[in-house]
């Protein structure tokens, strides 16, 4: 038992020192290779070589016309940072600028969650590509570091404030005395440089005229080579009238609009498409304006709009003048509005009364006139004239009316009602003449006539022609009386009426041509005033009827 315990006790010391044996010689080994490894990497160290680091991060951080921010990141052991400016890309053969930033000087990114700093470089050139780059300097005896670089392009600058235009103009404005040469005016028509006065500089103001009406430019300022602002605009259309012009925007009351404004003669330009709904009562126009013109733009937007009972001139107003253009007037009724009916009790003279590019329908009468009236010219042109009523579409409505001259072409008139188309109890003194018309469905009762002269020669004037016209009825058993009193001599030239217009022979259209099929086969579709020509033939070279329908 003794000897087995001593056996065990032996043994076991034996493992220990074993083991610790092993340790030690491990131990030793690693010493060793310690002390061959340092020998090995002790070389000597080329102070000559030494430098500051370059800023690990270099990169634009904002921009403008003429600046920018630049964002970079600091290095141990500096004094300052040197930044250059550069035309050249990457080159730097060329130093625009130069800019050092002390230590004391740098400025923190507050927007940055390291440490990150920001250096502005300004007077700049807009629209210019730019080269920058940084170095660092030591605070002690380092050579400074390896330039760091960026490349950007500045930002478009805008100097002009602000411009107007119209329909022949463009007018401009920057801050005055500001560093420009020259603008170049561009349209499709080519481009064309303007140098700037001495005067326009210290004014800051330009305006170029005799542009065209409704057309696309572009115009920039320049100062030598360097763009310093721009700005695309489209003149205005061309609006025509007498008096001072008034855009309207298609918001305003047009009542109260026209109501405060002063001036005599007005020209109010409506947008296209914008729609004006005063048709609770007449529009009563201030006694002031002797002169107004409804111009509405032309747009992809439509015609502008105005529905109205009738328009109305003050009692006081001796002398007038009124132009629609290019709208869309509507009545209430066919039965009881009207576009104008004028009735003033003294003495008024219309020196015109023109309708132009434009729709009027569902009035009772579109200008209907009694009193001591004088009208000296009236001109209907490129319009579309649909549903009237018991008036019809001119009525000289008393024997002291006395009209001048009236003119009505490229015009299409349809489905008046109840009426005879033009009455004239008065003279017609100088001529009547109508051409390049349509005339649709205008006898829809008996003892109407195309053209009333009171049944009186005296009002029949010295001119009366209608000419490259077309007549045309959806019903061949009504009878058209053309004129009162008949005329049989020729006054009718180049023109034809279907087979379903009928003409009482007391009454004749005299000089008319057939045409021997009815309105349907001439037309598209006549019931739904479509009235395209379906057959070409008609009139031959003269295509005659309203043009808009070729």
């Amino acid at each position: 038992m003794v000897i087995n315990q001593t056996k065990r006790f032996i043994m076991k010391k034996y493992f220990i020192s074993k083991y610790i044996a092993g340790w030690l010689l491990l131990l030793s080994a690693i010493i060793g290779f310690t002390a061959c490894e340092a020998d090995a990497n002790d070389w000597d160290v080329d102070d000559s070589k030494a430098q500051m680091f370059t800023p690990v991060f270099f990169e634009t951080a904002k921009l403008s016309a003429t600046w920018v921010e630049l964002r970079y990141s600091e290095v141990p052991k500096h004094r300052s940072y040197i930044i250059e400016l550069s035309k050249d890309s990457l080159e730097f053969n060329s130093i625009e600028q130069t800019i050092e930033i002390l230590v004391d000087d740098m400025e923190p990114d507050p927007a940055s969650t390291s440490k990150r700093y920001l250096a502005r470089l300004t007077g700049l050139d807009a629209e210019s590509r730019y080269s920058a780059r940084i170095k660092s300097t030591s605070d002690g005896d380092l050579p400074d570091s390896k330039w760091g670089t960026v490349t950007f392009k500045t930002i478009g600058e805008q100097i002009i404030e602000r411009y107007s235009r119209g329909e022949d103009f463009v007018r401009i404005e920057w801050e005055a005395g500001l560093n420009v040469t020259h603008v170049v005016l561009s349209s499709d028509a080519g481009q064309q440089r303007i140098d700037l006065s001495a005067e326009d500089i210290s004014a800051g103001t330009l305006q170029i005229d005799n542009l065209m009406d409704n057309t696309s430019y572009s115009l920039e300022i320049f100062n030598n080579n360097t763009k310093r602002g721009s700005i695309s605009f489209k003149t205005l259309q061309k609006v025509s009238g007498p008096g001072t012009k008034y855009w309207l925007t298609g918001n305003e009351n047009i009542v109260e609009y026209l109501n405060a404004i002063t001036d005599p003669e007005v020209v109010l330009v409506l947008p296209a498409g914008s729609r004006y709904d005063i048709s609770d009562a007449a529009w009563e126009i201030p006694s002031h304006i002797t002169a107004l013109t409804l111009w509405g733009l032309a747009g992809d937007e439509g015609q502008a709009y105005l529905k109205t009972k009738e328009i109305k001139i003050d009692n006081s107003v001796s002398d007038f003048q009124l132009w629609i253009n290019n709208m869309e007037v509507e009545g209430t009724s066919a039965s009881s509005d009207y576009l104008m009916n004028d009735n003033p009790s003294g003495t008024r003279t219309i020196s015109s009364f023109q309708l132009t590019h434009s729709k009027i329908h569902t009035v009772r009468g579109v200008f209907r006139m009694r009193g001591n009236l004088t009208v000296d010219k009236l001109i209907i042109d490129n319009c579309i004239i649909d549903n009237i009523g018991s008036y019809g579409v001119l009525v000289g409505d008393a024997g002291s009316v006395s009209l001048g001259d009236i003119e009505i072409s490229n015009t299409t008139i349809a489905n008046v009602i109840n009426a005879s188309t033009f009455t004239f109890k008065g003279p017609v003194t100088s001529s009547l003449k109508m051409d390049y018309c349509t005339f649709y469905n205008i006898q829809t009762a008996t003892n109407r006539y195309f053209v009333n002269f009171d049944g009186k020669t005296a009002n029949i004037p010295a001119t009366f022609t209608v000419s490259n016209s077309i007549f045309a009825s959806p019903d061949e058993s009504l009878s058209l009386r053309a004129t009162n009193p008949k005329i049989e001599s020729t006054y009718v030239f180049s023109s034809y009426k279907t087979s379903d217009y009928s003409v009482n022979s007391s009454y004749p259209l005299s000089g008319v041509n057939e045409y021997m099929q009815p309105s349907t086969d001439l037309f598209a579709n006549p019931a739904e005033s479509d009235f395209t020509i379906k057959d070409p033939v008609i009139g031959g070279e003269s295509q005659p009827g309203d043009p808009r329908w070729w």
